[in-house]
């Protein structure tokens, strides 16, 4: 399990969540479709509604009491502790503060021909030039993946570690300069070939950070819809240590 996450930088936990979990998880993503005051980062409302294909994301803020059923999710299924068996003992993980959803409605033909894959948060802290990242993700699917081109993750093992080698040479603050690098933001360093994560509903995938990454297209039009919920996790005192973990992208998890 550690080993080859070290190695790929993602990792599969098969049959974590029960079927009334994923049907409970299910529910709740429903009802936040319904509400009058629900927005997308990404998509529109009345289009996912209507289930037009298309990629779809929201966020469900853990701040207030009443927004918390992702929360719950994340607590009753164990998530937190799966992922302090990757990290160092030292520095187990800290509650999320908030969770992404991610509905892919087919026929989806993705972001484009050349695939190219990003990392999450590398914008800055309001105010500072401290950038929003962490130390791993945790993506829960809620719904069957196991054929590819199915809106499957698309990752690009052992980037994580080329990106740390990157990140070492040109200090960590250069994680900001999105300008040096492609579009998606992602550096140009070599890539290697993607592979489609193909899991079961119930399973739970774990990330590094620096992860290449990127949605895959949906192309059968008669497919259930994608439905996922992310959660970005902190290793304890990651904020004041991400250079460090940046630079040297194995120092907050256990050895193998």
């Amino acid at each position: 399990m550690r080993t080859s996450f070290r190695q790929d930088g993602y990792l599969v936990v098969p049959n974590v969540l029960s079927t009334a979990q994923i049907a409970k998880a299910r529910r709740a993503l429903a009802e936040m479709e319904r509400s009058e005051t629900h927005t997308l980062q990404k998509g529109d409302v009345e289009a996912l509604r209507e289930g037009r294909g298309g990629y779809y994301i929201w966020h469900q803020s853990f701040i207030r009491q009443e927004s918390r059923s992702l929360l719950d999710l994340y607590t009753e299924t164990g998530i937190g502790k799966l992922a302090d068996q990757l990290l160092r003992s030292d520095i187990p993980s800290t509650q999320p503060r908030v969770a992404q959803v991610v509905v892919t409605v087919p026929p989806w033909p993705g972001h484009g021909p050349q695939r190219v894959p990003h990392f999450d948060g590398p914008m800055l802290i309001p105010g500072t030039w401290e950038p929003t990242s962490f130390s791993l993700l945790a993506g829960v699917w809620l719904t069957q993946h196991e054929l590819s081109s199915s809106g499957n993750l698309l990752v690009w093992p052992g980037t994580h570690l080329r990106f740390g080698e990157y990140l070492a040479e040109r200090g960590a603050d250069s994680i900001a300069d999105t300008d040096a690098m492609h579009e998606g933001p992602y550096p140009k360093i070599e890539l290697g070939d993607p592979v489609p994560v193909t899991v079961a509903a119930g399973s739970v995938y774990f990330a590094h950070y620096l992860l290449a990454h990127e949605a895959g297209k949906f192309i059968d039009p008669t497919g259930d819809r994608r439905e996922t919920v992310y959660y970005r996790l902190n290793a304890e005192r990651h904020e004041s240590n991400w250079r460090q973990a940046v630079t040297e992208p194995l120092s907050e998890f256990a050895s193998a």
